[in-house]
């Protein structure tokens, strides 16, 4: 068994952590941006509440299947391990900022669950979907391969 980096995969999920964030914002923003008059703060802040959940869950699931599909295409070995350990880094660095906030656990965990499940889904599909087509440099060696038999049945 390879070597497994924790360090690259707990990146990862901080870099998604990021781009799920920055799409909120942008989201609220344009949001506020269309509404006639200008909402105030408390409306925002209602909205990034509501919108945030679904958000998360429908991108992170994006994000997480665009990277471990690109990590399977790289990896030939713990790629089962990757697609598993991509989504939970990204419950620990979530639970992780959430532990400095006074929430109600009780509430926001139907929330962090449903928020999460696709995540998982999202890994495990891109893991299940390129597991056995080989990484890169195999398919490019697959093809020059094959390409190679072609000519030769030719000649």
């Amino acid at each position: 068994m390879k070597f497994f980096d924790w360090l690259k995969v707990f990146g990862t999920a901080v870099l998604i952590e990021i781009l799920l964030v920055a799409l909120s914002i942008a989201e609220v923003f344009v949001w506020s941006s269309m509404q006639n008059p200008s909402p105030g703060m408390n409306a925002c802040s209602a909205h990034a509440n509501q919108i945030g959940p679904p958000l998360s869950a429908i991108f992170g699931a994006l994000f997480m299947y665009l990277f471990t599909a690109r990590y399977v295409k790289r990896n030939t070995q713990n790629q089962l391990y990757y697609a598993i350990a991509l989504p939970t880094a990204y419950l620990v660095v979530d639970l992780a900022i959430l532990v400095f906030y006074p929430i109600n656990w009780l509430e926001h965990l139907p929330v962090l669950v449903a928020a999460s499940a696709p995540k998982y889904g999202g890994a495990l599909i891109a893991y299940y979907r390129l597991r056995n087509k080989g990484t890169l440099k195999q398919q490019a060696a697959e093809r020059n391969r094959s390409e190679e038999a072609k000519v030769e049945s030719k000649v």
